[in-house]
């Protein structure tokens, strides 16, 4: 039998069982805060902040209501705290629930672009956008050609020969 326990937690079997929400909130004030935690050296001492609201609320509201007003529930199975500017702290608009996918290429090894003014990473914007695969567009970088070019410009090896007069002339 469940029973809710103040908004974060609820007793299962007389036990505290804390939701997601509370537990992403709760580790990711580890990671910032918390010298003794294992992944603070690549948060916490690389100068990766909690905005004060989500730390400490403001006597009315704790700061884990605020964070849960401003992320929103948990979506569900697979989905996980995420930053979307990794340099920049854990603060209304920079922060998400993303699936694994989304946190694998946004992190500070993947190769990031803009593209129509939104940053995403290669991989994705091949996805979206590309014309060719991934991996011809990234032997094009190896080559020296610019993210927008190796991403925008058809392979001509598959076009006709009449497609290819019309890419060439432009």
């Amino acid at each position: 039998m469940s029973k809710v326990i103040h908004g974060h937690a609820r007793r299962v079997n007389g036990k505290h069982v804390f939701t997601k929400e509370y537990r992403a909130w709760v580790a990711m004030k580890n990671r910032c805060l918390n010298p003794n935690q294992a992944r603070y050296a690549d948060y916490g001492a690389r100068g990766i902040t909690i905005c004060d609201r989500w730390i400490s609320g403001d006597g009315q509201h704790s700061g884990f209501e605020y964070f849960l007003a401003d992320l929103g529930s948990h979506p569900g199975d697979g989905y996980s705290l995420d930053r979307r500017e990794n340099d920049l702290g854990y603060e209304p608009g920079n922060v998400r629930w993303a699936t694994r996918s989304q946190q694998a290429r946004n992190t500070r090894n993947s190769r990031m672009v803009k593209i129509n003014g939104e940053r995403i990473s290669f991989a994705e914007a091949v996805e979206r956008f590309g014309c060719v695969a991934r991996n011809v567009a990234a032997q094009r970088i190896h080559r020296g050609w610019s993210d927008i070019e190796a991403i925008f410009t058809p392979n001509l090896k598959h076009i006709t020969r009449a497609e290819k007069g019309l890419v060439l002339l432009g």
